[in-house]
């Protein structure tokens, strides 16, 4: 640790312990450490907050209150607040993908201007939760978006964002963990701190007392909705990489192996009798899956990839994303206590949307009759639906008010596979045969609903 961050750190021990003193002791002045420490931050948060946007997003959702409101699963009117991150001095800015979801107009609000920029979606990158917008403006302050120093734990960031609407709200507090993962099937890392992160702050910029973006923020676990101390932000090493390839070609391509792994721990090694006491047990193998198709069973072990060792996912992820598309790696592997190599050719696809509404366009795929928003049940969202019993269908994203017919009884999610009968297999189709339809004669709809066929009746409104 350095002379002057020790320093520091005795000044704010010191003006801590002013609170214990007794009520009628003599006022101690500040020491020059502190008041040095303050103006440093201070200069450093004029420095940067004129590269900081507060983001309001007017589009629509889904209503996800409990099932038995009447209201769940309509399509209700949205405004959402976030932040944002100017990358350049033309306009490009970064901020989080779930900001701008359901989005239909964007606007962007500068530091210390009246003006309001009308905002237009550039990449996007769900898996990682980043969206690249872009506003038509010139000689914009902005951060310069390189890899840092490596993050420490204990190491004092400042977050800026727009929590609740205060804009441009400035908190600091220290890197939790450097690295934390929080989804086991996600090799995605976050950096965890416990600077106050509210909703609004999301997109904003995590910052060391450098002025570097370190981090995007993204998240925060709360049972309160607000700070707990425990929020998320991606490292902008990662950020680096989802930026680039936006920039480049609109979306992210990723590597998939289509496995299921869990670091070995030492039960596992014993239990299983290893050889080697680490690396990543394969759960389960995608039947369809490029390591399906290389011969990776479940049961093996991943030691290393093109030599490098694989002592958790991150490692694994790391090795992958170096990859050129259609160059194959080599794993090494245990498999019954001896070691082997096996050759894998990952599949590269764009980032898959985490909501069914991330699909839909609500001008384009409303159906008025009904009054659904319908998206088509192709291979593009067949991950949002596995176990499907029929192969095409429109899937109901979201209910409103229909037109002609009394559709109380469905729901958002299910699946329509037939109209009296007839195949329904997009959007277009539903609609064409709706048209040819006389007026208030019933329908007969065959839907899917969690795996389940039923047929429901609608009738007419009149």
């Amino acid at each position: 640790m350095s002379r002057g961050r020790t320093n520091a750190i005795s000044a704010l021990t010191l003006s801590i312990g002013l609170f214990s003193l007794p009520i009628f002791a003599k006022a101690q002045v500040p020491s020059d450490d502190l008041k040095s420490t303050s103006r440093t931050i201070e200069q450093l948060v004029d420095k940067v907050n004129p590269a900081v946007v507060e983001i309001e997003v007017r589009g629509w959702e889904v209503d996800d209150s409990e099932d038995k409101s009447e209201r769940a699963g309509y399509l209700v009117h949205d405004r959402c607040l976030g932040t944002g991150v100017l990358l350049t001095q033309t306009g490009e800015i970064l901020t989080n993908h779930h900001v701008i979801r359901g989005s239909q107009q964007i606007t962007v609000h500068l530091l210390g201007s009246s003006a309001d920029y009308s905002a237009k979606i550039i990449g996007d990158d769900p898996d990682t939760d980043l969206t690249l917008l872009k506003i038509e403006s010139s000689g914009l302050p902005h951060f310069e978006l390189a890899a840092s120093s490596a993050v420490r734990q204990g190491q004092v960031v400042l977050a800026i964002g727009s929590p609740y609407g205060f804009g441009h709200s400035v908190t600091l507090g220290l890197v939790s963990s450097p690295s934390r993962e929080l989804d086991l099937d996600t090799p995605t890392t976050y950096i965890q701190t416990d600077a106050p992160i509210n909703p609004g702050n999301s997109g904003g910029p995590l910052i060391d007392l450098d002025g570097h973006l370190v981090g995007i923020n993204t998240l925060i676990y709360s049972s309160s909705g607000g700070s707990e101390g425990l929020g998320f932000a991606i490292p902008v090493e990662t950020v680096i990489r989802s930026v680039a390839a936006m920039e480049a070609h609109g979306s992210v391509k990723r590597p998939y192996l289509g496995v299921s792994l869990e670091l070995v721990t030492e039960p596992i090694a014993s239990g299983l009798k290893l050889v080697t006491k680490s690396g990543l047990l394969v759960n389960d193998v995608d039947a369809t899956s490029p390591a399906f198709k290389a011969g990776i069973e479940p049961g093996d072990v991943i030691l290393s990839v093109q030599g490098k060792a694989t002592s958790d996912r991150k490692s694994l992820q790391t090795v992958l994303d170096s990859l050129h598309v259609s160059e194959s790696a080599v794993f090494t592997i245990e498999r019954k206590g001896i070691q082997g190599s096996i050759f894998v050719t990952p599949h590269y696809g764009d980032s898959r949307h985490l909501e069914l509404m991330d699909y839909a366009n609500v001008a384009k795929d409303f159906v008025d009759q009904l009054g659904i928003v319908g998206v088509n049940l192709n291979a593009g969202i067949r991950h949002l639906f596995p176990a499907t019993r029929v192969p095409g269908g429109v899937v109901i994203a979201a209910k409103c008010e229909g037109i002609n017919y009394d559709t109380d009884e469905l729901k958002a999610d299910d699946i329509l596979h037939q109209v009296n009968g007839h195949d329904i297999h997009d959007v277009a189709d539903l609609r064409s045969y709706l048209l040819q339809t006389a007026p208030h004669e019933p329908l007969i709809l065959q839907v899917e609903r969690e795996e389940h066929l039923m047929y429901i009746a609608i009738s007419s409104r009149d």
